[in-house]
């Protein structure tokens, strides 16, 4: 059986109309649904993690190195500029978000299932019952599905901070946004422990690291090695010093606000 190719064409940045596109892309060209093809409708076949990933490469994303399933998909989201807007719980959605259904841990193969939002009802997703890609009501075909966890993440363009190591000093609590603290979180940062950093923002004042979700760990409870990030306003650069501590001409020029670098000590 012959099938329409469908081309992936690049853009300079993510749209996620290019995105969305191309789903309808692979509408049109009748690609069906497998799990053991392409995946992602070179072929003419596609399954529904495979299709949002092309999708989303169509639109400007960058390579994951192989097309992801739906376990792999949510860490590839979250490092290159998506944000979770959903945890099995309320959330507005709106055209773009992309869902995934299955706990991570256990929605791989059949277990999880994903799609595009083309508005705050409706998805377009690759799916087995269509036996292609199809255009549904998002929570009605959950709840025909039993209701399974999900989650929902949303673009803004904004990548996390990979501070690459963050070790806790150790006996300190972590807090919700609002300053709260999550009662015996000390004991989870142990003295040592390390962990991956989404950026710093102010608490009550005070700067903390976003661990993710709505915990934040105080920066002065860590020590930071290895990697340096400027969190300046945007605009401006730092001058830098020589070991005489005399000015490097231009210097500000290159240390722009963002920018990071690792460090000997």
């Amino acid at each position: 059986m012959k099938h329409k190719q469908i081309k992936l064409v690049m853009p300079m940045s993510f749209n996620i109309d290019s995105a969305i596109n191309y789903m309808y892309q692979l509408q049109k060209a009748g690609v069906t649904y497998s799990m053991y093809g392409s995946r992602t409708g070179y072929d003419g076949t596609a399954d529904c993690s495979g299709a949002v990933y092309a999708a989303l490469r169509n639109g400007g994303m960058p390579s994951a190195g192989y097309v992801l399933n739906t376990e792999s998909m949510h860490a590839w989201l979250l490092d290159n500029g998506w944000k979770r807007v959903a945890d099995d719980s309320d959330w507005n959605a709106q055209r773009g978000d992309v869902f995934i259904w299955g706990k991570i841990g256990d929605s791989a193969g059949a277990g999880g299932h994903t799609g595009i939002f083309i508005d705050g009802q409706n998805i377009i997703h690759c799916n087995y019952a269509h036996n292609g890609v199809s255009v549904n009501n998002h929570d009605a075909y959950w709840v025909a599905d039993g209701e399974p966890y999900f989650y929902a993440y949303r673009y803004n363009g904004q990548k996390p901070v990979d501070y690459n190591v963050v070790t806790a000093l150790g006996g300190y609590n972590s807090v919700w946004a609002d300053g709260y603290q999550h009662q015996s979180s000390h004991n989870k940062f142990t003295y040592q422990s390390q962990w991956r950093s989404f950026g710093i923002m102010p608490i009550n004042g005070l700067p903390y690291y976003n661990l993710g979700g709505d915990e934040f760990y105080p920066q002065y409870g860590t020590t930071l090695a290895g990697v340096c990030q400027l969190n300046y306003v945007p605009g401006y650069g730092i001058t830098a010093i020589d070991k005489n501590g005399k000015q490097i001409a231009g210097s500000n020029a290159k240390f722009r606000a963002g920018t990071r670098w690792k460090t000997a000590k």
